[in-house]
């Protein structure tokens, strides 16, 4: 089951957390029937921001938390 437009994740920086992330992608891409090529760059891309944001931004400090979530409109959807 994928959020509500305009929910989001929010995950402490750590690491482990990456598979919550790839399962809002997956969720999002099944529903929105994405094919396996898009797929796979958006997943790549969404789990490099937050990647990013995980050792850079918050410098793995699991008290620091990350929101991702998506928003969805007629033919597209946002991961925010």
């Amino acid at each position: 089951m994928i959020p509500a437009k305009g929910e989001k994740l929010d995950i402490p920086s750590s690491s482990e957390n990456i598979r919550l992330v790839e399962r809002l992608v997956e969720d999002v891409c099944d529903v929105f029937n994405v094919n396996e090529d898009s797929y796979g760059n958006i997943l790549i891309a969404v789990t490099e921001a937050v990647n990013n944001a995980i050792y850079h931004g918050n410098k793995g400090n699991p008290d620091k938390h990350i929101k991702i979530g998506f928003e969805s409109h007629e033919k597209t959807f946002v991961f925010r």
